[in-house]
């Protein structure tokens, strides 16, 4: 097989993925007021609020938003940078889950990631870089 058949299947095998995939995506915005989530239509290229979805910044929950991660368990996690916490709220409402993590003193959450399963428990960690 040449280069060129090479790289014409893994194009068609890249199309077939995306094409079978959703056409919808979620796209979560964090300002300093709170998270909103939008629907992106990867088709038509239209960008539409959803008007259910709103993370408010509630002392103790979540201040001054950050990171923003999807988690393995299909929720999202937020760092507040203010609040000094990761929170877990449900992607479909945007109902507080509850505060996963509280840091102390200097260190404030602003990015998070889940990545390699280091804890060896067979789910993906959470990584969370701090000021």
């Amino acid at each position: 097989m040449n280069r060129y058949a090479c790289m014409t299947g893994v194009l068609v095998l890249f199309l077939l993925c995306n094409v079978a995939s959703a056409a919808i995506k979620d796209i979560y915005v964090s300002y300093v007021g709170g998270v909103n989530k939008y629907f992106y239509d990867t088709t038509t290229f239209v960008v539409t609020p959803d008007t259910l979805f709103s993370l408010p910044t509630v002392a103790g929950q979540l201040v001054q938003p950050q990171g923003i991660a999807v988690g393995p368990d299909d929720l999202l996690y937020v760092a507040g940078q203010d609040s000094q916490t990761v929170s877990r709220y449900n992607r479909t409402t945007g109902a507080f889950i509850d505060v996963l993590a509280t840091w102390g003193g200097s260190l404030l959450p602003t990015g998070i990631t889940f990545g390699p399963d280091n804890s060896g428990d067979g789910v993906e960690d959470l990584y969370v870089a701090t000021w």
